[in-house]
């Protein structure tokens, strides 16, 4: 049990989060048309991290089967409304930790979705010997993708919000391992950012090879307001735009959150 994650995912945050604006909702869009792009029909999934199950549940609306899980029991609560509400069959929820899967076999899955554990695992250690679990667990050719949130924009995002660093704490964010708990965001307190650079060389530590790396949400987040006044036709033509430019190295430096699609 981790006190400071259940403390943090006590409210429904992940569930409004990807669609509280237009902005948040680009991250789902993109990351949905990323995995569409990849699976298989029919695919055998396992989701870690999965929060209040909105991609666990989407994808298992699509034939796939999922097992979703999350560390945070009020989160596990939740997916399991939500598989009762919707006479779900193909989804099952357990409580399970991203750096121990030993609850499952090798090779059991075809594609692990990691869309939260990689930015709560402040340790360097434990972020790989995560990636390496997922490894273990997915067939020859299964698909690991690992969502992150990149530094550059947070910190500029923090600062947007009148949330300014000390000298040690930028010192803080230059360590593959963060020890401070006492940031002035409740979110830094469990969290790790990261650049597209360190995460490549971390998930090729584990072993994996990257086939795609792609910007979820872009800088948009960082202009809500104004992303807030497109019409339907005008957000619609954003999105398809997004979407077709998010795999360019320049959108990953301006995005905050980020997808990687890995394989063995």
């Amino acid at each position: 049990m981790n006190t400071k994650l259940d403390t943090y995912y006590q409210f429904p945050i992940e569930r409004d989060r990807l669609f509280s604006s237009k902005a948040n909702s680009l991250e789902f869009f993109t990351n949905m048309h990323l995995f569409q792009k990849y699976l298989r029909p029919s695919s055998r999934i396992l989701e870690l991290g999965a929060g209040h199950g909105i991609y666990s549940i989407n994808l298992a609306k699509q034939g796939h089967s999922v097992v979703a899980t999350d560390v945070v029991q009020e989160n596990v609560n939740e997916i399991e409304k939500t598989i009762t509400a919707n006479n779900l069959l193909n989804i099952s929820v357990q409580n399970v930790n991203a750096t121990d899967l030993s609850c499952f076999s090798d090779s059991e899955f075809d594609a692990v979705l990691s869309l939260g554990p990689y930015y709560h695992l402040r340790a360097q250690k434990e972020r790989i010997q995560s990636l390496r679990e997922a490894k273990r667990v997915i067939k020859d050719d299964g698909l690991v993708c690992i969502a992150y949130i990149n530094k550059a924009f947070a910190l500029a995002y923090f600062m947007k919000n009148n949330i300014y660093f000390s000298k040690a704490e930028y010192e803080e964010f230059l360590k593959t391992t963060w020890e401070k708990h006492d940031f002035k965001d409740s979110f830094l307190n469990i969290s790790y950012y990261t650049t597209p650079e360190d995460i490549e060389h971390e998930v090729e530590l584990s072993g994996l090879r990257i086939i795609e790396h792609s910007a979820s949400d872009g800088m948009y987040t960082m202009i809500k307001s104004n992303i807030e006044k497109m019409n339907e036709n005008e957000f619609n033509a954003l999105r398809e735009y997004h979407i077709s430019t998010a795999h360019c190295f320049s959108s990953l430096g301006a995005s905050s959150h980020n997808l990687i699609v890995a394989k063995k």
